[in-house]
């Protein structure tokens, strides 16, 4: 389990729903992008607990790790965001591991996965992206502004968020209904 982000005794409340932020830390994701991203996260994070969340925090890139279980404490949250960095788990863009990852959860909400692009293989994407669909998993895709469209899993398993340097989460702070928030 990630440390600084456990969910023990009196901190993980079984009636709070769980997301997980999905992360793309690929090469791609460099620069601008990568701030993008860990300012959307922390963001994100306040909005999902304001709304009785927990989120995890995991990324993706030749393969995919768990950085924080899902959690409601903004400290541990915040240093785990804080300490992401490009390559964390490699340079390319595996986000089917990902959503492997995220289907290994057993009381999952939702899966809000941020990239820049492609995967590396768009039909192993798919394929795990139908399987968290069919066990009631919602996927809602960011992609930043330089996004591919349409990108990955989006086109048919997703909802797709628009995630700009400008206006980077207000998508996700909308007062429009959302399943997840």
């Amino acid at each position: 389990m990630p440390q600084g982000c456990r969910s023990g005794p009196g901190l993980r409340d079984p009636l709070l729903k769980e997301v997980l932020l999905l992360m793309d830390t690929s090469g791609s994701m460099a620069g601008d992008k990568i701030l993008q991203a860990k300012n959307g996260a922390s963001d994100f994070f306040k909005s999902a607990s304001e709304r009785g969340y927990s989120t995890g925090l995991a990324v993706f890139a030749d393969r995919a790790a768990m950085v924080c279980d899902p959690t409601v404490e903004n400290n541990a949250f915040e240093i785990k965001v804080a300490a992401l960095r490009i390559g964390i788990v490699g340079g390319g863009t595996d986000l089917a591991a990902g959503l492997d990852l995220a289907g290994k959860f057993k009381t999952l909400t939702a899966v809000v996965v941020v990239t820049d692009g492609q995967p590396n293989s768009p039909k192993d994407a798919l394929r795990a992206a139908a399987v968290l669909k069919q066990n009631g998993v919602e996927i809602l895709c960011i992609g930043t502004d330089d996004a591919d469209k349409p990108f990955s899993i989006c086109w048919q398993h997703a909802r797709t968020l628009p995630f700009t340097s400008r206006h980077r989460t207000s998508a996700l702070r909308s007062d429009k209904p959302r399943s997840f928030c």
